[in-house]
């Protein structure tokens, strides 16, 4: 059996199912996973855990990364658990596109129900966040697997909130799994005209991002609530250091700074941030996506815990969560996908161009001006162009863009 070298991405293994990632591809991915932990932490038996989002398509992909796992001698611990497209995929697997390859023989693991670690990751989070004042919040689970989880991690907390999608849906039939969609904020935004909240916050498919809205419903980009987690983190503990991918708005440096933090930069996505916050040391880490990683949860991302961060600071803020978050811009963002035949000749055209004001080539290429910068990088998951700009006000921001994507069309 021939696999697609192309479903190897940069964070994570990612394919159409099933005509490039199916219940075999898992099953050697699997078995290939095992050989990786074996050469790498030097361990015969290690002890593996395996869980699943609610996508149908998941089910066989699990039991196949379960025969791989088992066939290769580990223990293996699965969650029960529980977006639907065609797409689906692996995550915190790499380096296995070239050990994809099963041994005509090999001892045997066995198999161990883990029902109990999400009672034991809900209890983790409430002993982090003990305690959360009196609170109205909308909370939408997209039907997706925080649905599972909600319920039991709120109840100790005096909170009023009013839960959307708490159903697991397979098929994500009230709105798509992704919070950051038009759809999606057009959703809140009509709950928020029918109900009085402080704030709102939506989950994606598998629970691990979150997207954030105030009190009027309007969304909350992560680089502004990640300011504010930093601005608490200070609070408690100054010099500390902290990372985000290099996308940001360019307010959040100086505002770390001075608050008495270090900011980092990384290139875009998960994998390079938990890498410079494993080389710096920092306390927290995030990605415009949604996504915000955690030391004191060894590094991983966490949209449950982020909930209740912002839960409580929400609580104990004096002003609503729409002023707070206003301090924290410094001028017009936006990000946009560019479909190109031709890249690498884009950014080629745009290096030409801007060459004297060029501020970095760490991920794609970024530019620096007095007043407006702009980042352009090739997506590392789809054929697309990622386009970040930011400008001092919404008529150069227009300007800029359309100088920027007439040079690449």
């Amino acid at each position: 059996m021939r696999i697609n070298p192309a479903i190897f991405r940069a964070y994570d293994i990612r394919g159409i199912y099933p005509s490039q990632l199916n219940a075999e591809v898992a099953r050697r991915v699997g078995f290939a996973f095992t050989e990786f932990i074996k050469q790498r932490f030097r361990t015969k038996k290690p002890q593996v855990m395996v869980a699943r989002d609610v996508r149908e398509s998941s089910i066989p992909l699990r039991q196949g990364l379960v025969e791989g796992i088992i066939g290769a001698g580990f223990k293996l611990f699965m969650r029960g658990g529980q977006e639907i497209g065609l797409n689906n995929g692996l995550r915190s697997i790499r380096g296995l596109a070239r050990q994809a390859k099963l041994a005509a023989s090999a001892e045997i693991g066995h198999l161990i129900p883990a029902e109990g670690e999400a009672a034991r990751y809900v209890k983790r989070l409430q002993a982090l966040m003990p305690r959360l004042g009196p609170l109205r919040a909308l909370v939408d689970a997209a039907g997706g697997s925080a649905a599972y989880i909600l319920p039991k991690l709120l109840t100790p907390y005096h909170i009023n909130y009013k839960p959307l999608y708490f159903d697991p849906d397979p098929l994500f039939r009230n709105h798509e799994p992704n919070p950051l969609s038009p759809r999606v904020a057009e959703i809140i935004r009509q709950e928020f005209q029918r109900g009085k909240f402080q704030l709102g916050v939506v989950f994606d498919g598998d629970g691990d991002r979150a997207e954030f809205f105030d009190e009027r419903g309007h969304p909350i980009r992560t680089d502004i609530i990640f300011a504010l987690l930093a601005a608490e983190e200070l609070k408690k503990k100054q010099g500390a250091h902290f990372v985000f991918e290099l996308t940001h708005s360019r307010f959040l440096g100086p505002f770390i700074e001075a608050y008495g933090g270090k900011l980092f930069v990384s290139k875009v996505g998960g994998i390079h941030v938990r890498r410079e916050m494993e080389r710096t040391g920092a306390v927290l880490g995030g990605e415009l996506s949604g996504h915000i990683y955690y030391k004191k949860l060894l590094g991983t991302d966490s949209a449950l815990y982020s909930m209740l961060r912002v839960f409580s600071l929400v609580s104990k803020a004096v002003r609503p969560l729409s002023e707070l978050a206003r301090q924290h811009t410094s001028g017009v963002f936006l990000q946009v996908s560019i479909k190109h035949n031709a890249p690498r000749r884009a950014l080629e055209a745009v290096l030409k161009q801007y060459r004297p004001h060029l501020a970095s080539r760490l991920d794609g290429i970024t530019v620096q001006y007095p007043s407006w910068w702009f980042n352009i990088r090739m997506s590392n998951t789809e054929p697309l162009l990622r386009l970040t700009i930011e400008a001092g006000s919404e008529s150069e921001l227009k300007a800029r863009r359309r100088e920027v994507e007439g040079l690449i069309a």
